[in-house]
């Protein structure tokens, strides 16, 4: 706990320059002392912290300082500047970047050369294969703010059943599940917590009114994307679809083998996106078990060829 600490310290530092301790204190929900003690931990280390008195004091670190690497190893500099910039699809990227750049600007030349190689061998990023991009709309913006500054937000949103509705939220965290960015937030209207997909917010702004942190319920975050929900279905697919089988399921289960087909058991979640996968693999997978899902995947099937008819 002290070594993330520690870090977060630095990185602090390095995003905002001159900070007070108590200010600290009270970011890392530690004493001022404790912050004194982790700012000699982290001369020791030898990291050039320095303290000064004021109006214009605080604690900053030695201008044109270079990190040693008995602090960092250029694997694990290299492994922090790659994690900062996979964040700018959610932060407000000339703020992630002046931090990386400053880190940079902490490595020794003699490191310098092997870490923006290790940084050129791995790109995070989240936009889908077919997009322009993962743009940072307005609302984006507005949630990462919220989540800074530890403001309340309103929403405008869209469920997935296409109705909308406006909300007054406490952003409590950022979640990447399945390839999509989640709000997870108090919601005031509906007196709990709540997820909220970022690509249905419509619109976002910031109220003026602050918010403690609420303590979640334990295992709230685990049990929302929880496995009970999910029921096993039974497949019969082509050989050739396997592989999207296998990134959709990781636990899928492999039963029998038949010439160019399969028979598989998958974790299935049975709403509108799990039966439109279904739907979407065609020809080369039939659903054998549970019957009503067989059904379900049928009638939508026939109400697909009702309105393809020739009028």
């Amino acid at each position: 706990m002290k070594t993330e600490r520690l870090f977060a310290i630095v990185m602090v530092l390095l995003g905002e320059g001159r900070v007070s301790a108590p200010e600290l204190a009270k970011r890392f929900e530690v004493s001022v002392r404790t912050i004194y003690r982790d700012l000699d931990s982290l001369a020791q280390a030898g990291i050039p912290i320095t303290a000064e008195t004021g109006r214009n004091g605080g604690i900053h670190i030695m201008e044109n300082y270079k990190l040693d690497n008995r602090f960092f190893s250029s694997s694990e500099l290299a492994s922090l500047l790659i994690a900062l910039q996979s964040l700018t699809v959610v932060n407000t990227p000339l703020s992630i970047q002046h931090t990386v750049e400053k880190l940079k600007s902490l490595i020794p030349a003699v490191h310098s050369d092997s870490i923006e190689r290790k940084l050129q061998q791995i790109v995070v990023d989240y936009a889908p294969w077919i997009s322009s991009g993962y743009p940072l709309t307005s609302a984006h913006i507005a949630v990462n703010a919220a989540l800074e500054q530890q403001r309340l937000i309103t929403i405008s949103y869209e469920n997935r059943l296409g109705q909308f509705s406006e909300r007054i939220l406490e952003p409590h965290r950022l979640i990447f599940k399945e390839n999509s960015w989640y709000l997870f937030a108090f919601c005031r209207e509906k007196e709990g917590f709540r997820f909220f997909k970022l690509s249905r917010i419509l619109s976002a702004s910031l109220l003026d009114e602050t918010f403690e942190f609420r303590e979640v319920p334990h295992h709230f975050l685990e049990n929302s994307f929880s496995e009970t929900k999910l029921i096993p279905v039974l497949l019969r697919i082509h050989r050739s679809i396997k592989s999207a089988i296998a990134d959709r399921f990781a636990d899928f289960k492999l039963l029998e083998t038949q010439d160019e087909y399969l028979i598989v058991e998958i974790p299935f979640m049975p709403d509108s996106y799990g039966y439109k996968f279904l739907l979407g693999l065609g020809t080369d997978c039939e659903c054998l078990a549970p019957e009503h899902v067989r059904q379900e995947v049928y009638q939508q099937i026939r109400s697909m060829l009702h309105l393809y008819e020739p009028k």
